[in-house]
């Protein structure tokens, strides 16, 4: 009852003689004199901190860019247990929407599987068509000219040269012995067993001599592939069937 009259109904002013500290309860200024100026175990320790000048902040007319460290910019993936138990880490780089991030990430891990799988294709076509060529070179015999290029066939061939050629190709003139065909600017004229030279031969002819070496090298390969799938009998009626039509 003391002392909450003379703590709350006395004003006493105490003070510290150590410090700033001033109160007006006796009990607080004791407790505050024990604490932090006593010598005994529950005396409070106080370290000085110095003080750090921090120097004033400058406009600079170059702002400096500081980059992202590598080890910030890749996904960083850690797992256990055979990958039962994975910890994916994405960094953001920048982004605020975490749903934004996932969606960039998705288009861009798909944007890459696509373009890989086209590369896989593509060195497949790549090899198909070499596949070709190497047959084609190896059972036909080829001669560049000036401006053209002959294509020598076997005799057991021609039958199926002829058809295969009369199917894909535009018919310009269709004679007993000779074919000629067009493409274009380009001439293709087939010899089945001539005269003068008793091989028969393809001769692909035109101005252009980067053309005919493209038709020679990426389009007749193909075309020998059918020629070596084809029987005599589809030969013979087909072209048969061409003539009359041509000749009509």
């Amino acid at each position: 009852m003391e002392r909450h009259i003379k703590s709350k109904h006395e004003v006493t002013n105490l003070r510290c003689e150590k410090c700033e500290f001033t109160t007006d309860g006796l009990y607080y200024w004791k407790r505050h004199m024990k604490e932090h100026h006593s010598k005994g175990p529950l005396a409070r320790t106080y370290v000085e901190s110095s003080v750090v000048s921090t120097p004033t902040p400058t406009a600079s007319s170059t702002p400096t860019v500081v980059g992202p460290t590598p080890e910030l910019v890749l996904d960083t993936e850690v797992f256990a247990f055979n990958k039962r138990l994975v910890e994916k880490k994405w960094y953001i780089e920048g982004e605020k929407d975490i749903l934004k991030v996932f969606t960039n990430y998705r288009e861009t891990k798909f944007t890459e599987r696509v373009d890989s799988l086209r590369i896989k294709l593509r060195d497949l076509e790549e090899d198909i068509l070499a596949l070709k060529r190497h047959t084609f070179i190896k059972h036909n015999t080829l001669k560049e000219c000036k401006s053209s290029f002959v294509v020598y066939v076997i005799e057991k061939d021609v039958g199926a040269w002829k058809y295969i050629l009369t199917k894909h190709l535009q018919i310009h003139r269709l004679e007993k012995k000779i074919s000629i065909f067009k493409i274009g600017t380009l001439t293709v004229t087939f010899y089945e067993s001539p005269n003068i030279d008793s091989r028969s031969k393809i001769h692909i002819q035109s101005k252009d001599q980067v053309k005919n070496q493209a038709f020679v090298f990426d389009v007749m390969p193909s075309l020998y592939q059918e020629v070596a799938k084809t029987t005599e009998l589809e030969q013979s009626t087909q072209i048969t069937k061409w003539q009359k039509e041509f000749l009509q």
